[in-house]
Parts: structure tokens; C-alpha cells; sequence
């Protein structure tokens, strides 16, 4: 595994570095692409970009602790609620924020069924480590421009 400390970039005190992840399995297998870790010292975020597969045990450590992680749920080019769920399990992570949904309440149940799940009416999350949840939290979001189906 490289040290990504060895070879990331920073931003004020913030280490940001990728992890190669598999993207759009379902239509086309091989394609390589990126996900981000934001590493602000006390706390982690992982944009998991496209991930259409889960992760193998090289590419968890990669991530390191995650306390949040931006989750596609989409299914087609991403993964699907399900698929997602699990890789939540390998990440672990306090709090999930699932993106590529289209606004489909629909996809949203199935990812956060049977989990603790707040529906902000916001676009914007503020989060401290001392207040991050036990067990893991689906946050969703109101995307801007929004359908708002609720």
C-alpha cells in the first residue's frame, strides 16, 4: 500500500488523495476511476465517486477510518442500494450521505431501510467529530434542484 501522506496533496490542513475504485462494472468491465479521501486530521471523508463494485481488502485500508462517506446508490453506473449497504459495512462509517439517487425516494428506502435515517431539508451538513452518531446514519440531503418528493 503507498503512504498517501508521501504523495497527496494538501490544502491548509486538509490531506486529500485518491483510492482507485472499479466504475460502471454492470455495462463495461475494466474501467478505472477515483475515489477521494479528505483526511482533516480529526476527521475523514470519502467521496466514493462512481463505485460500482465492492471493495477488496487493500483498497478498505486505503480508506483508512472513514467517518463520513458520500455513497452512490444510483444502481446502473454505480452501485445499486443493496451493493452500496454492503460497502457500507466494509467502511463503517458514522455517517452516509447517499448521492446518485435522481431525488427517487424509492432508492433511498432501500438504501437506509432498517437504518437510522434523517431527511434534512437542507443541501448542507455540518459535522464534528465529537457529534458524530452510534451506529451509522443515512443523511439525506435535499440535492439543489430538487424534485422535493415527500
Amino acid at each position: 500500500m503507498v503512504d498517501p501522506t508521501s504523495t497527496s496533496p494538501s490544502f491548509k490542513d486538509t490531506l486529500i488523495y485518491n483510492v482507485p475504485i472499479h466504475q460502471n462494472a454492470e455495462f463495461i468491465e475494466g474501467i478505472h476511476g477515483s475515489a477521494f479521501v479528505f483526511d482533516l486530521g480529526t476527521l475523514c471523508i470519502a467521496h466514493l465517486g462512481d463505485l460500482s463494485q465492492k471493495l477488496n481488502e487493500q483498497r478498505i485500508k486505503s480508506f483508512g477510518k472513514v467517518d463520513v462517506a458520500l455513497t452512490p446508490i444510483g444502481g446502473g453506473r454505480t452501485m445499486a442500494p443493496d451493493l452500496a449497504r454492503e460497502v457500507l459495512a466494509q467502511l463503517k462509517p458514522k455517517i452516509a450521505i447517499p448521492m446518485h439517487h435522481r431525488d427517487s425516494p424509492y432508492l433511498i428506502q432501500q438504501f437506509s431501510a432498517g437504518m437510522k435515517t434523517r431527511a434534512l431539508n437542507s443541501d448542507t451538513l455540518t459535522v464534528s467529530k465529537d457529534a458524530l452518531p452510534i451506529p451509522t446514519e443515512i443523511d439525506v440531503l435535499v440535492p439543489r434542484g430538487a424534485m422535493l418528493y415527500r
